[in-house]
C-alpha cells in the first residue's frame, strides 16, 4: 500500500490519532457476483477470502465501538 493514495490516507489518519481498520476490503469479483444473486459473500462462499475480510472488518468494528463507548 505504500506510495498509494490509500496508503497516504492511512498514514495521515494514524498520525492524527484516528482509528484505522487493519483490514482492507479489496475489489474482488465475489462481491458483485454475490450482489447479483441477492446475497452476500458470507452466504455465497463463507470460507473464501472476501468473506474472511468482511468478518475481520466486522470484528474490528465491534471492538472499536466498545473502546469508543467506554
Amino acid at each position: 500500500m505504500r506510495g498509494t493514495f490509500l496508503g497516504h490516507a492511512f498514514t495521515e489518519a494514524w498520525r492524527c490519532g484516528l482509528p484505522v481498520s487493519p483490514t482492507v476490503i479489496a475489489e474482488r469479483s465475489a462481491f458483485p457476483e454475490a450482489f447479483e444473486a441477492g446475497r452476500t459473500v458470507m452466504e455465497t462462499d463463507p470460507e473464501g477470502r472476501p468473506a474472511a475480510d468482511i468478518q475481520a472488518l466486522w470484528h474490528w468494528l465491534t471492538e472499536e465501538s466498545q473502546v469508543l463507548a467506554a
